[in-house]
Order: C-alpha cells, then structure tokens, then sequence
C-alpha cells in the first residue's frame, strides 16, 4: 500500500511541476548559505555563513585570527588592516541572476598617512574574472584620465561591472564627476556610513546610506562574469587591502528597492544619517542650514573639500 501511494506521488508531482513551469509562475530553490534570499558575511563572530572564508597573510584565517572589535555600528565589527586581511565566497554562492550587497563601514583610509597614493583604490568587494570582467565597489578611486564631458574627473567613491569592453562589451561605471583639485567625493574616514549595491539584470544602482547615490543601465548580472569567487576587502588579485571596520554585511540573492535598504538601516540605526544624491554631472554647494547641522563630506585627498548637502 505504502509503495503504492509513493508512485502516485511521483506521477503527482511532474505533472504540477510541468504546470508551474508553464504557467509562468517562479518555481524557487533555496541557493546553499542564503537564508530569506540573505548570506550573512559579517554579524556577530561565529554567525558569518559557513560559506564566509577568512584570510589573513594569504593563508586561510579562523575568527581567532582576526580582529573584532567592541565598537561596532551594530555589536561587533571586524577590523580588515589593510595588509593582506579579506574575506571569500565561493563561485556557487555569486552565480546569482541579481544582487543585493549591503555593509555598514567606517573607513579608515590609507594604511599609511605618509602615502596619499594609500587612499586610491581600495576595494569594499570584487567579483572578477580577470581584469576584463568584474563587478568592483571602492570607498576612493582616483583617474584624473577618466572625464565627464564637462571636464570633470573620477575622483571618489566608484562602482564598475566590466564584461570584456575591449571587445565592444560592456563597461558601466557609478561615479561623481569632481573638479580636479577643488572637490572630492571619496567616502568620508573615522565615520559609519552604509553602502548597497543593486544589480537587477536592468540596471545597477548605488545606495548610500539608505539614499539611492547613483543608477544606470545595465543588462547584464553577476552570475555572466563567471567568477571564481568573491573578495570582500580586496581586488581580484588581492590589493590594495581595504583598512576599515566592517558591520553587517550581508548579500542578497535578490535585489532591494530602496524602501527595503532604508527599512533595513532604520531596523538598526533609530536615527539616520542625512545625506542627499548630488546633482549630476557636478552638484551645487547649497549653504549649509543651521539648525540642524548638515552632514559634511570632506575629501581626505591632498586637495581638501567640504560640501554642505541639506536633506530633501
């Protein structure tokens, strides 16, 4: 009778699953480490994904081994040094059609203050193939080379997905056009700020703290560049190590509306942070109101600039 009623369940189920396929409604399968469409990469020590690898010295690192620190935006934090400290995840895990990143950080600039060249191209995550293809977030990217049509140059925090563009591919990149020597739109130092990076199979986005900062086209997703991994606090090679303070970092199989992200940051920080979008291609300086006091953004390169921003 048992052996029976397994047929019939078999002969049950191809038959509901040919009429979901056909139907046009998504039949999901829980990707391995993603819990509620969420991969936990740094919380509270010990509740990292088991698919969370830490390396230290270019070895494989254990929590010991790294450093947590008590001021956290959020409980703990993990302190990257800047050296040769980065987290991985594997291929399986990134192979995903669209992407949520999230991370509170407090960034702490160039591991040397001697060397202003330390501040430049640091990486918060890298998925890459190679140098043709990749998907890269950095606090402070510099390339008085790379211009907007009103002169303007990358100087500031960058987002780039790259899919062989020397061979007529794709290359989208989020960037704030600065003047060269008098503004600078890198990611503040000594300071907590969230970043979210939303790749939807559309367009790619970037959110910081909670307000969208930057968006444009993009078809293409994370799961095409065929990486072997995903770096956080690194570039596909390794350096320039990222020295900062991380919390809360988490990937999303799915992407965030902005609702989500802003829910999301509210769930853990009761008072938000005010900070506005700029006006492309080069944002106004509004004075800055008084009371309250206006979130300042202050270039830490050798050319020094604040630009008061009030809330919308």
């Amino acid at each position: 009778m048992k052996k029976r009623s397994r047929i019939a369940a078999r002969l049950l189920t191809v038959p509901l699953l040919l009429l979901l396929l056909f139907s046009g409604l998504p039949v999901s399968a829980a990707r391995e480490g993603y819990v509620d469409n969420k991969l936990n990469v740094i919380t509270e020590p010990g509740e990292s994904s088991s698919y969370v690898s830490f390396y230290k010295d270019g070895k494989k690192a254990s929590l010991d081994d790294m450093t947590w620190t008590d001021n956290g935006r959020h409980g703990k934090a993990l302190l990257l040094d800047g050296v040769s400290e980065y987290l991985q995840i594997p291929k399986k895990q990134m192979a995903i059609p669209s992407m949520t990143f999230t991370a509170w950080i407090n960034w702490q600039g160039a591991k040397d203050p001697a060397d202003p060249d330390g501040l430049y191209g640091q990486r918060i995550f890298t998925v890459a193939r190679g140098t043709d293809r990749f998907l890269t977030l950095s606090p402070h990217m510099r390339n008085p080379d790379k211009t907007d049509d009103r002169g303007g140059i990358l100087d500031g925090v960058y987002v780039g997905y790259a899919f062989d563009p020397q061979k007529k591919g794709t290359l989208t990149e989020l960037w704030n056009p600065a003047a060269d020597g008098q503004e600078s739109y890198g990611l503040p130092t000594g300071e907590w700020h969230h970043l979210a990076v939303v790749t939807t199979g559309k367009e790619m986005l970037l959110y910081i703290d909670g307000r969208l900062w930057q968006s444009q086209l993009l078809v293409r997703s994370v799961a095409e560049l065929d990486a072997p991994n995903m770096k956080i606090g690194a570039g596909f090679d390794g350096g320039p190590f990222l020295n900062a303070i991380l919390d809360d970092v988490a990937v999303y199989e799915t992407p965030l509306s902005e609702e989500q992200i802003g829910r999301a940051i509210t769930d853990i920080r009761p008072r938000p942070i005010r900070l506005v979008r700029p006006r492309q291609p080069r944002p106004p300086r509004p004075a800055c109101p008084s009371p309250p006091p206006p979130l300042t953004w202050i270039s830490t390169s050798p050319a020094r600039f604040s630009a008061c921003r009030s809330g919308r």
